[in-house]
């Protein structure tokens, strides 16, 4: 294969990781290993048919399946732990052992922090304050559709069977970032999103919860920044919100 065949092959293969994972420009494919993913919620190893998306940042654990204690189930699995507590089993590697050195080589740079840079508990309640005031949804607050206005009990029924599906469908699947993507999630997007979740499924699904956790702070500096001030982009945004 030539040197530019081989460059382009793997540009294009990046291209399509990021499409599909919502990723910035700058993210670079590192590798890829056919793997199964055992599903909770149909008690099945998949090779497809799901997405998941786990960022390191979230991850607390990655270690090896031991086969006798999981039987003939399981066979040459890792099992990655997060921050919540939920477990994704993935087996079936041709080379778990370097999937496994790559993930802790990763997960290692994630967590080293430098000393004279040590988080104290007070820098950490801030911190969370911080990231839960950049999650209120205030052009929203401002500009609500629903303001003043009382639905009618058509309107009222239809988002509460909405809501039921979506609750149903959260409680099998998962919540956040790490959540079990299937067609059925296509399928209640496409039905349409209950209100009082549209603003996290957003968040979720376009990449933008990455985006915010991989640049803190910027879109409190840019509300900041742009407080006060007309322009194109907030004429567009107050249009769009009705």
């Amino acid at each position: 294969m030539s040197v530019l065949k081989r460059d382009l092959d793997a540009k294009a293969r990046s291209e399509r990781f990021r499409i599909a994972f919502r990723l910035p420009a700058n993210e670079k494919l590192d590798g890829d290993e056919e793997c199964t993913l055992w599903t909770p919620y149909n008690k099945q190893h998949v090779k497809d048919l799901v997405t998941l998306i786990i960022p390191l940042r979230d991850v607390t654990v990655v270690e090896k399946v031991d086969n006798s204690v999981s039987g003939n189930l399981i066979n040459r699995a890792i099992l990655v732990t997060i921050k919540n507590k939920t477990n994704f089993t993935f087996s079936q590697f041709n080379d778990r052992n370097l999937i496994l050195e790559k993930v802790s080589d990763f997960l290692s740079k994630q967590q080293i922090l430098p000393s004279n840079k040590s988080i104290s508990e007070d820098a950490k309640t801030a911190q969370e304050k911080s990231v839960e005031m950049e999650f209120q949804p205030a052009l929203l607050s401002l500009f609500s559709h629903t303001d003043g206005v009382e639905l009618s009990p058509k309107k009222e029924a239809q988002e509460a069977a909405k809501m039921n599906l979506w609750d149903l469908h959260l409680a099998e699947f998962g919540r956040g970032m790490c959540m079990y993507r299937t067609h059925n999630t296509q399928e209640l997007v496409l039905k349409g999103i209950p209100d009082n979740l549209r603003g996290e499924m957003w968040m979720v699904f376009s990449g933008a919860l990455n985006e915010m956790a991989t640049h803190p702070n910027y879109y409190a500096d840019i509300v900041k920044q742009s407080a006060g001030h007309s322009s194109i982009a907030t004429d567009e945004i107050e249009r769009d919100l009705h």
